[in-house]
């Protein structure tokens, strides 16, 4: 008997290789398509998948939703180039993979700057912010390193998961012109204003049919001569709210730029003082800019 393979070894074999290259390759799409090409950590969208897989897998075990960004990161590749804003990026992964490889947890880039982890709950966040400016020391000197790092604990699972990290964004957030602090924990005053800021947001649609928003116009001044000489006013904005009152603009102003809806906030005004003047130049028989 000859020790040859026989015909349906040789296309068993060329077919197992076959089914094997293809395994190979589907491997490396699906390992190219979950990771971030720069940094080498979870895109976001299979960050999530795995973020979710961990809870159904260990339902009991406490962890932290964590936002970390590089604040104001465009100047970097302004001033420097985009080459040197890569190192920055993977220098700042490289610090963010010892921080799950020593906690346990996953990692991804969220977007250019911004890292979502997934991490066993530790309170030693200003250590997490050390690792990570160690790795950045390679590339750049500690006044340029702008962290910011936001962090929410919800030990019992009582938010769902996005919301989860929304919440860590929103301390993170919070950290915008604040150089004394590289971390915010989200906590019961962030809650609160979340819900208030919320609450805003679902009224103010009604608030504009309403006409709730009220504006008063403070006078200008020339004071050059011997007596002064009105010139023209500036148009502020208040809202008289059915629930909280008379509200400030400094509360819900930013509020409505952050979402999008200070323009229809400012074709009202204009309207409005648009209205004004004119009914101004109908008593007074001049127009007043504002």
């Amino acid at each position: 008997m000859s020790d040859s393979p026989s015909g349906m070894e040789k296309h068993g074999l060329r077919a197992d290789n076959a089914l094997f290259d293809e395994l190979s390759e589907k491997n490396r799409i699906i390992s190219e398509t979950e990771c971030d090409a720069l940094t080498g950590l979870y895109t976001r969208e299979f960050f999530f998948v795995y973020a979710h897989r961990a809870d159904r897998l260990d339902p009991g075990m406490a962890r932290d939703a964590i936002v970390i960004d590089f604040n104001r990161f465009h100047l970097v590749n302004a001033l420097h180039g985009r080459s040197h804003g890569d190192r920055v990026l993977c220098a700042m992964a490289e610090g963010i993979k010892d921080i799950v490889g020593e906690s346990g947890g996953i990692a991804c880039r969220y977007d250019a700057d911004t890292f979502y982890l997934y991490t066993a709950h530790r309170d030693d966040y200003g250590a997490m912010i050390d690792v990570i400016r160690d790795k950045l020391s390679f590339v750049m000197n500690e006044p340029e390193m702008r962290l910011r790092m936001g962090v929410y604990s919800d030990l019992y699972r009582t938010a769902g998961l996005e919301e989860r990290f929304e919440r860590a964004l929103v301390a993170c957030n919070t950290l915008k012109g604040n150089f004394t602090s590289a971390y915010a924990v989200y906590d019961a005053d962030m809650h609160e204003k979340d819900l208030y800021a919320e609450r805003l947001m679902d009224s103010f649609h009604a608030a504009l049919s309403a006409r709730q928003f009220r504006l008063m116009y403070q006078p200008k001044y020339d004071i050059r001569g011997e007596k002064p000489v009105l010139t023209g006013a500036e148009a502020l904005t208040s809202w008289d709210h059915p629930e909280f009152g008379r509200i400030q603009p400094d509360s819900f102003i930013p509020i409505f730029e952050s979402k999008g809806l200070i323009q229809r906030l400012d074709r009202f005004v204009w309207e409005e003082s648009a209205r004004q003047l004119a009914m101004w130049k109908g008593s007074m028989g001049k127009s007043v800019p504002v």
